[in-house]
């Protein structure tokens, strides 16, 4: 069935103003890639020169895994609806796999590995900021996210909330190893609870994305 002038004419303009969209949502998300590539390696070199914490380490594969899905979005945000049913499955997989090594992390730290690091107390401060400025910019993607319905970008909003959920951990990690002088048996059951119940929402949320995506597919392909 050929589609008339006016039916192109409407086709072309809603494609242009979702192409509009994209990229006024890329936009707001290179600062987003800029400081995760940043965080990413500034964690390497504390792992390497500070104090070789599990949980660190942890972080910046974390970390890696956001990156990953923030450029599928850069990349992929143009795609057919489809494909991003396609790519919110690979965002979802990514964050289920870093997520589960970041459990296994906290339990070597719990397990293996339970004497409190030690920080220099400007790295607290330093991680402090950045656990400010993660939560932002996870409530900003949710915000627009919310304005327009973008299952890719919905994507994005999950897994920067995660994200932020898991400097928390470090945040807390950092602060208790460095300026707060606690006694080391409550710092290593706090530090722990938190890791397992941060990681554990973080799997759940992967799950639920897994499930919301088989849902959209199966709804997709019985509507085409």
């Amino acid at each position: 069935m050929k589609l008339t002038k006016t039916e192109k004419r409407l086709l072309k303009d809603k494609k242009r103003r979702e192409k509009k969209k994209v990229k006024e949502k890329k936009k707001s998300l290179y600062l987003s890639i800029i400081t995760t590539l940043f965080w990413i390696i500034y964690d390497v070199y504390i792992f390497v020169n500070n104090t070789k914490s599990y949980v660190i380490l942890a972080a910046s594969l974390y970390l890696t895994g956001l990156l990953i899905s923030l450029l599928i979005y850069m990349i992929k945000g143009y795609s057919s609806y489809e494909k991003k049913l396609k790519y919110y499955k690979l965002m979802a997989i990514i964050n289920l796999i870093t997520s589960i090594i970041f459990l296994g992390f906290v339990f070597l730290k719990a397990f293996y590995k339970p004497e409190l690091d030690h920080y220099k107390n400007y790295i607290a401060y330093i991680y402090a900021a950045y656990l400010i400025w993660s939560f932002f910019s996870a409530i900003i993607t949710l915000i627009k996210e919310r304005k327009d319905k973008d299952i890719l970008y919905q994507g994005i909003a999950v897994v920067l909330l995660s994200s932020s959920l898991m400097d928390i951990v470090i945040c807390h990690t950092v602060i208790t190893g460095s300026i707060l002088k606690y006694n080391e048996n409550y710092i290593y059951y706090t530090n722990t609870i938190l890791g397992l119940a941060v990681a554990g929402i973080s799997i759940i949320a992967s799950l639920f994305m897994l499930i919301y995506y088989k849902k959209k597919n199966k709804k997709y392909y019985r509507n085409s």
